[in-house]
């Protein structure tokens, strides 16, 4: 088994940032994660970033529906959640590549 610097267990938001500082000053790092799929912790995978996604969906939408009031005429927007749900996993998936990378 390889010998390092420093383990961090857990790839959340304190983990990542905690490998990547040991990292930058010289040491061996390994990182634990329970989860290989679910680099970034909870916030990352279940919280706040895909939160975040969603609530960018929702403030485009309801700027849709008010382009009337900038000069612009659309017809009725119509919510495609499933498409919704899809660029969420997408931005989530890229910063979990992102962690992975580090």
């Amino acid at each position: 088994m390889p010998d390092f610097d420093l383990t961090v267990i857990g790839s959340g938001p304190g983990g990542y940032v905690a490998a990547i500082h040991a990292a930058r000053m010289g040491g061996s790092v390994a990182i634990l994660e329970q989860d290989a799929d679910e680099w970034g912790g909870t916030c990352l995978n279940h919280g706040c970033i895909p939160t975040k996604a969603l609530v960018q969906s929702a403030e485009v939408l309801r700027t849709v529906r008010r382009a009337r009031e900038y000069g612009i005429s659309v017809s009725d927007p119509v919510v495609d959640w499933p498409g919704m749900q899809g660029r969420k996993d997408w931005v989530v998936g890229g910063m979990r590549r992102g962690c992975r990378g580090c």
